[in-house]
């Protein structure tokens, strides 16, 4: 990978380390069930970010018809979506818990 995209995927998971510690701290380790959600959508977007930026290097000359058509698979697929959904419920939940 280059520096670029080694420097997107190292802030976007001190990002979510720093948010899950934030967390912890303010108590919301109570809510086991929100914790894991924030750690099962911390994996999967690492893993996704780095899945994306691998198959954008593969043909440069066609990375964005690759990408495009990535795209489209990963909202058809079953588990992302219900994935998605669940990053809009989690997103909900911690603004609800801000406001308190």
């Amino acid at each position: 990978m280059t520096k670029k995209v080694s420097f997107k995927i190292l802030m976007f998971s001190l990002f979510y380390f720093v948010l899950m510690i934030w967390m912890i701290n303010i108590g919301i380790y109570k809510d086991l069930i929100l914790l894991s959600f924030m750690i099962l959508y911390y994996f999967t977007s690492v893993r996704q970010l780095i899945a994306e930026y691998k198959t954008k290097m593969i043909d440069p000359a066609n990375k964005i018809v690759i990408h495009k058509a990535n795209m489209v698979n990963l909202r058809n697929n079953r588990f992302l979506s219900a994935y998605y959904e669940l990053q809009k419920t989690l997103l909900s939940i911690i603004k609800i818990s801000h406001l308190n």
